[in-house]
């Protein structure tokens, strides 16, 4: 954990490996941050994101995205007690 300002940055892949975003690559502040992931034009199913904080990789992570209506995708992502603040997206 991270307890003061750092450059993060956070990184969505698809379950083959593809590069699909780059959500966040700035300096954030400390603190515990979320941020919305719109992957509207995206297949509902398993992606990945991982997360770099200093250039040094945190955590890789799974999640689920959810098709509920047509052009209504999200996903909220939640880091407690992390080193950065991601703005909504």
């Amino acid at each position: 954990m991270v307890k003061k300002d750092a450059h993060v940055k956070i990184d969505v892949f698809s379950v083959t490996g593809q590069h699909i975003k780059t959500l966040v690559d700035g300096r954030k502040s400390s603190g515990t941050h979320q941020l919305r992931f719109r992957g509207g034009n995206l297949a509902g199913g398993i992606y990945f994101y991982r997360m770099f904080i200093n250039g040094r990789l945190q955590e890789t992570k799974k999640m689920l995205l959810l098709k509920i209506r047509p052009n209504a995708t999200f996903t909220t992502l939640q880091w407690p007690n992390q080193a950065f603040a991601p703005d909504a997206f």
